[in-house]
C-alpha cells in the first residue's frame, strides 16, 4: 500500500496524466505535444494510446475533446471510446513520408492553459513504409489462418483496412470478416494490447490470395453461343446498349472478394478468316460500359497472384432487343445488258455478323460450300465478297444470310431489270418503271415529241 502511494504521489490526485508517461516530470501548464515516437516496421499502420472521453487531466478544470477521427473509429477489441484510454489504429497516409502525425484530439481549459492544446503524436519510421509493407501471401481459402512466421508462439489479433473510398479499419475475423483483393490483414501480439505505453507494431502482414473469379453480367442474362468456331460468346440482349460487369467467385464465403477490381474491356471485330482482332479499348467506368452500336467485346481480368491462374477472358456480345434484317434499295438495269455491279453479299457484316449463306432466284449456295471450292454454280468467292456472276436476263431478290452471336440477320435487295424501250434517258440520266418521276418525265418526253412533231408540219 505504502509503494502504491510512493507511487502516485509524484502525480497527485483528481487526474490521469499518470496513464501516460510522457506527463512524468512534465509542466502541468505545459504539456510535451505532440508525443514523439520512433518505429522501425515495414507496415505503416500501428496501433497507439489516445485518452477517451473518461480521461481527467487535471480534475474538472481541464477537458479533453476527441478529434473527428479519434470519435468515428470504434474498434471494441482495442477499447471504448467512453474509457481513459482507448487504443487508435492508424496509418500513414502519406506515400514514401518518414514522418505522420495523428491527432487524438486536444486538451481544452481556461483556468488553466492560455490557449487549446492539440494532443497530437508523431511517429517517425526508420525508413518510410513502402507497399505492400512486407506482407506475406496467402490463401485466403482456407479453415484457418495461415500466420506470419514472425506471429508463430503468440496469442494474436488482426486487422483489416478497407480501401472502399474513404479508408475503414476493423478487426478481421477469418472466415467472418469480408476481406477484399489488395487489402492487408495486420497481426499483433494480443499481450502488447493490454500492456503497451509505446506504439504497437504488427508482428507480421498479410496479403490474400484466391482462385480466379469469373466474369459476369450484372443483373443481365447472357445466353451462349458458339457461332463462330471455337469461340464460346455470351450473348446480351437489351434496349439500351449499357452493362456493368462483375468479377465473382463461386464461394458463398468470399464470392466478393474481386469487387473492387477492374476488368479490361476490348471490342474485337470478325476478319474474313471467321476470326477475331482487336478492333479498340474500350472506356471502364465502374467496370460499366456504353456502346454506340452493337458488338462484341473482349473483358478480361488479370491476377498473376491467383493460385489457379494468371488471367481470365470472356466474349460478350451487346445487341439491341428489336429485328436488325434490313432491306436495300433496289438496283434497277437493262435486261439485255444487266446490272453495273453484280449482285454481291459482303462477307463481313460491320464488326459482327459473318455471312452464312446467299441466294438469288432460285439459286442458293452456303459460304462453307463456296469457302472449299471458291465458286459454284453462278456464285463465285471473293476475298471480301461473294458474287452472283450471272448478268444478264436476271431479275428477283439478292438475300444475304448472316450469322452473329446467337443468331442470324437478312439483307434484302430487289434487282429488277427491264426492257430498253421502257427505260428512259434524259441527258444521261435514266429513269425506270416505279420510279417516282418515272410517268412525269415519260410524259416531258411525250410532249416535247408532240411540239416537236407540230413544229414539223
Amino acid at each position: 500500500m505504502l509503494l502504491l502511494f510512493m507511487m502516485l504521489l509524484p502525480y497527485g490526485y483528481g487526474h490521469d496524466r499518470n496513464l501516460f508517461e510522457e506527463f512524468n516530470g512534465a509542466d502541468v501548464r505545459n504539456p510535451p505535444f505532440p508525443f514523439n515516437y520512433s518505429v522501425t516496421t515495414d507496415s505503416d499502420l500501428l496501433i497507439i494510446r489516445c485518452p477517451g472521453f473518461d480521461f481527467k487531466y487535471k480534475d474538472d478544470q481541464v477537458a479533453f475533446v476527441q478529434s473527428v477521427d479519434a470519435r468515428k473509429q470504434k474498434i471494441p477489441i482495442l477499447g471504448n471510446n467512453d474509457d481513459k484510454t482507448v487504443l487508435k489504429a492508424v496509418y500513414n497516409d502519406k506515400p514514401e513520408s518518414k514522418e505522420f502525425e495523428y491527432s487524438c484530439g486536444k486538451l481544452v481549459g481556461a483556468t488553466l492553459f492560455t490557449k487549446q492544446h492539440l494532443w497530437n503524436i508523431r511517429i517517425t519510421w526508420n525508413t518510410p513504409p513502402r507497399h505492400p509493407f512486407g506482407a506475406v501471401n496467402r490463401n485466403l481459402d482456407i479453415d484457418q489462418m495461415d500466420y506470419p512466421d514472425t506471429c508463430t508462439g503468440m496469442m494474436k489479433i488482426s486487422l483489416v483496412k478497407h480501401l472502399d473510398g474513404e479508408v475503414k479499419i476493423e478487426e478481421y475475423k477469418h472466415n467472418e470478416t469480408g476481406v477484399f483483393r489488395n487489402e492487408f490483414i495486420y497481426v499483433f501480439n494480443k499481450k502488447m494490447i493490454g500492456t503497451s505505453m509505446s506504439p504497437i507494431v504488427p508482428c507480421g502482414i498479410v496479403q490474400f490470395y484466391f482462385k480466379l473469379p469469373e466474369i459476369r453480367a450484372f443483373n443481365d442474362t447472357a445466353i451462349e453461343s458458339m457461332d463462330f468456331g471455337i469461340n464460346k460468346i455470351y450473348v446480351i440482349e437489351k434496349d439500351i446498349l449499357e452493362l456493368k460487369l462483375e468479377l465473382v467467385v463461386n464461394s458463398t464465403k468470399h464470392s466478393h472478394f474481386y469487387k473492387r477490381d477492374s476488368v479490361t474491356i476490348i471490342s474485337q471485330k470478325l476478319t474474313t478468316k471467321e476470326e477475331f482482332e482487336i478492333n479498340k479499348v474500350l472506356k471502364v467506368v465502374n467496370n460499366e460500359i456504353s456502346l454506340e452500336y452493337p458488338g462484341i467485346f473482349e473483358a478480361s481480368f488479370k491476377c498473376e497472384e491467383c493460385e489457379d491462374g494468371s488471367e481470365v477472358k470472356k466474349l460478350f456480345f451487346l445487341k439491341k432487343n428489336e429485328s436488325a434484317d434490313w432491306e436495300e434499295p433496289a438496283i434497277k438495269f437493262s435486261i439485255n445488258e444487266g446490272p453495273l455491279i453484280s449482285p454481291h453479299c459482303m462477307i463481313l457484316h460491320k464488326t459482327y455478323g459473318f455471312i452464312d449463306k446467299m441466294s438469288f432466284g432460285d439459286d442458293e449456295v452456303s459460304f462453307r460450300e463456296l469457302s472449299s471450292t471458291r465458286t459454284k454454280g453462278n456464285f463465285k468467292l471473293w476475298s471480301t465478297y461473294v458474287e452472283y456472276t450471272k448478268k444478264r436476263g436476271i431479275n428477283g431478290t439478292l438475300f444475304c444470310v448472316y450469322k452473329i452471336p446467337g443468331s442470324s440477320i437478312r439483307m434484302t435487295q430487289p434487282y429488277y431489270g427491264y426492257s430498253d424501250e421502257d427505260i428512259l434517258k434524259v441527258n444521261n440520266t435514266l429513269f425506270y418503271p416505279g420510279d417516282s418521276d418515272y410517268e412525269s418525265t415519260k410524259r416531258l418526253i411525250k410532249d416535247a415529241k408532240d411540239k416537236a412533231d407540230q413544229n414539223k408540219r
